[in-house]
């Protein structure tokens, strides 16, 4: 806030707002409201005890699925730790905006999708912009960004795709050629932070739960009598629309979860709108020896039933993403994504089928038995045990 001046004008007195005490470099400060520290306190600007100059901008690009926008959260505990005075920006599909709800390494928020954002990176200027992506779209908004520098992926003038150093380009060349990207053994937060040249010691995926969506967590196991003090498995029976060959056979979910049951832990079915078929079918087969964490769940609603969970199974999707994020155990399996990409941060199990076509990274399969077939259900409820 600025001073207020009372300045004479004819016969009149009128206050004015002098705003040259306003400080606009601060990264708490906002365009079109209070910052959060005068609505709590009601400190102003020129004496504000939490001000904090920015000094690096930067921008973050990252469209994909809601899996890949959580993975690579990852790079920002780094990316904070690295530029601790920037104020950090991610552009991001309208989907994914909830999962920075109290993310505090980022500054904001845009919708690639309102107009208003891509009017922004037209007028703004940065002094790094991040696109670790080869999508049309990412590459082109990166490439709209007027920024210092520039690490990731952009068009050249001819529309051509130009990685920004070499590790950029090794991403590349995996993203096209089938075969380096079989070979690769690295984890995807150690490729994405290769490429920045940012350390990975301290790298960790910061989703956080607010004090509703930990009571919503509560409420709906008091709703469905599951016990916190036992085990808590959550099956999650999707695997997103695009990777139908990731989903595992229904028959194995009815097996995994008989075998369960006899070893007396609670079984919570997890799942979206696309499983609600799946997920009734289990139900009906085993009644109220189950529970539903239903289908039609928001994104935050979703992760606060999540986060009741002891131990999470899952195929490599955002729920796998998310459970680890939250502080969950995790058995996940793969077929015909990389298995060496995941990064389970000492919390998880990774299981595969012995099988000569994984990672082919194919949405759907002719092969009887395919990968997620030969998968069985016994190996599945071992490394459940081996994490309880």
């Amino acid at each position: 806030m600025g001073k207020t001046l009372v300045v004479k004008l004819g016969k009149r007195r009128i206050s004015i707002v002098d705003d040259s005490c306003l400080k606009q470099d601060c990264r708490y400060f906002l365009h079109d409201r209070p910052c959060k520290f005068h609505k709590k306190e009601g400190v102003l600007c020129h004496s504000c005890p939490y001000f904090e100059k920015i000094g690096r901008r930067v921008a973050v690009i990252k469209l994909d699925a809601l899996g890949d926008v959580l993975r690579t959260m990852a790079i920002l505990p780094p990316l904070r730790n690295e530029y601790p005075d920037s104020s950090i920006v991610w552009i991001t599909r309208e989907n994914a905006i909830p999962l920075f709800e109290n993310v505090e390494f980022v500054d904001e928020v845009l919708d690639y999708g309102d107009p208003f954002t891509t009017h922004l990176l037209q007028t703004a200027s940065f002094d790094l912009v991040i696109n670790p992506d080869t999508s049309r779209a990412a590459m082109l908004m990166a490439s709209l960004c007027k920024a210092k520098e520039k690490v990731g992926f952009f068009l050249g003038n001819s529309g051509q795709i130009i990685s920004s150093n070499h590790k950029a380009h090794e991403w590349f060349l995996m993203g096209i050629n089938d075969n380096i990207k079989k070979r690769n053994t690295r984890t995807y937060q150690q490729i994405i932070l290769d490429m920045l040249e940012l350390n990975e010691s301290d790298t960790y995926i910061p989703l956080n739960l607010s004090k509703k969506d930990k009571e919503d967590g509560e409420a709906f196991c008091k709703e469905k009598t599951l016990d916190r003090r036992g085990p808590i498995i959550g099956l999650n029976t999707g695997a997103g629309r695009r990777w139908q060959n990731k989903i595992w056979p229904i028959a194995h979910y009815e097996e995994l979860i008989e075998r369960l049951l006899r070893r007396k832990v609670q079984v919570l079915l997890l799942g979206g709108i696309d499983e609600k078929l799946k997920i009734d079918i289990l139900k009906k087969k085993f009644g109220d020896k189950v529970v539903s964490g239903g289908c039609d769940n928001s994104l935050r609603k979703f992760l606060s039933v999540l986060d009741i969970c002891n131990v999470v199974v899952s195929s490599d999707t955002m729920a796998a993403h998310a459970a680890l994020a939250l502080g969950k155990k995790l058995v996940v399996f793969f077929g015909p994504t990389s298995i060496n990409e995941f990064e389970v941060y000492g919390r998880g199990i990774k299981l595969s089928a012995n099988i000569d076509c994984l990672a082919c990274y194919r949405s759907t399969c002719d092969r009887k038995p395919n990968c997620m077939d030969l998968l069985k259900p016994e190996i599945v409820e071992d490394a459940i045990l081996q994490l309880l």
